[in-house]
């Protein structure tokens, strides 16, 4: 059942990866970080409030670190035991003849096999690091089901009843500490597995994930060490307002 699944859900994951806005989250993480700020110092802002911000980075970190990185789940054990695995639809840079040559895009390499190959390994502890996180948001998620539907109901408006919560500024800190920095390091690892082989060609060649002539891998691997330090700096702030986080009206 297992190989079925995996041998299904390749010819998905060939599309996907190239189609992902790679570069939109360099810009992401510090976007919701001002807007906290913004808010934290306004509290009467309506549009971005703390609550808000805390929802949306909550379900992203549910949707796509948890929901949408299960797709390749059962792919990232079948790499780690040795089969092709997630290196099928996304296979080492230097695949076939150990040379730097970066497979074309919508491209399934159905020969490859990953035992001992540092590409694909790092690939699946990528995905395995995401999912685990991911489900954390999940249930977070849950959790705040019917303050979502209120924020959903009353339009993003003040909510005047009962439904009104209480979010603090180090709530969204924390979570987007553990979010980005794992998001981040589960990103670079593949091209840090390339250290002393093909790193630099990766930098200067096509995107090692999207395979896109536009998306040059120096990119995504900019994309990774942003979401990290934002990841870095959200958990400083953290700290320092651990203990006098500034609480705020939920829906306010």
């Amino acid at each position: 059942m297992g190989a079925f699944i995996t041998h299904f859900l390749n010819p998905i994951l060939q599309y996907v990866f190239p189609c992902v806005p790679w570069e939109i989250f360099i810009f992401i993480p510090w976007v919701l970080v001002f807007l906290v700020a913004r808010a934290a110092k306004d509290p009467s802002v309506t549009r971005g409030t703390i609550a808000q911000v805390n929802m949306f980075l909550t379900g992203f970190g549910a949707i796509w670190g948890g929901i949408a990185h299960t797709v390749g789940f059962l792919q990232a054990w079948d790499s780690l035991g040795g089969g092709g695995g997630i290196c099928v639809p996304l296979p080492p840079p230097e695949y076939p003849n150990d040379k730097y040559a970066p497979a074309t895009p919508f491209v399934l390499h159905d020969n490859i096999k990953s035992a001992g190959e540092p590409w694909c390994i790092s690939l699946a502890l990528h995905i395995l690091i995401v999912v685990c996180v991911g489900y954390v948001y999940v249930f977070w998620l849950f959790k705040a089901r019917y303050e979502l539907l209120a924020m959903l109901k009353a339009g993003c408006k003040k909510v005047d009843d009962s439904d009104q919560g209480i979010v603090s500024e180090d709530t969204f800190y924390f979570r987007s500490a553990l979010l980005w920095c794992s998001l981040g390091l589960g990103q670079a690892l593949p091209y840090w597995a390339e250290f002393g082989n093909h790193f630099g060609q990766l930098l200067g060649g096509t995107g090692a994930y999207s395979r896109r002539f536009f998306t040059p891998g120096a990119v995504e691997f900019l994309q990774a060490m942003c979401t990290i330090f934002c990841g870095l700096y959200s958990a400083v702030k953290w700290k320092m307002l651990e203990n006098g986080g500034s609480k705020v009206e939920a829906f306010s």
